[in-house]
């Protein structure tokens, strides 16, 4: 919501207490939630037999840790592929693979 400015020269400029107290009780209004914005490069790779067979026991290894109660968005920072995320990315964004595997 917009209010346009009075041009009543005789009302007074809200003080810093007055601009203080109208964003605390409508501070909801000044927050929006996260926004992600993210962008993939696919790259062809061909993969052996042993190196699907590897990834499929993580893959399920980590379904079955998160299922048992791991935080899922460690287990995401530590296995997901992909840049380090930016420091405007989520606290939750994926990190790098580590390169041995369970």
């Amino acid at each position: 919501m917009q209010v346009p400015a009075s041009t009543d020269p005789s009302l007074p400029a809200p003080s810093a207490a007055d601009l203080q107290r109208a964003y605390d009780t409508n501070k909801g209004r000044f927050v929006s939630g996260l926004r992600v914005q993210l962008e993939v490069l696919i790259v062809p790779h061909q993969y052996s037999a042993e190196d699907t067979r590897t990834a499929k026991q993580l893959a399920t290894s980590l379904v079955d840790r998160a299922r048992h109660g791991e935080d899922f968005a460690q287990l995401a920072r530590d296995y997901s592929e992909g840049p380090p995320p930016t420091p405007a990315a989520s606290s939750t964004a994926p990190s790098r693979c580590p390169s041995s595997g369970s």
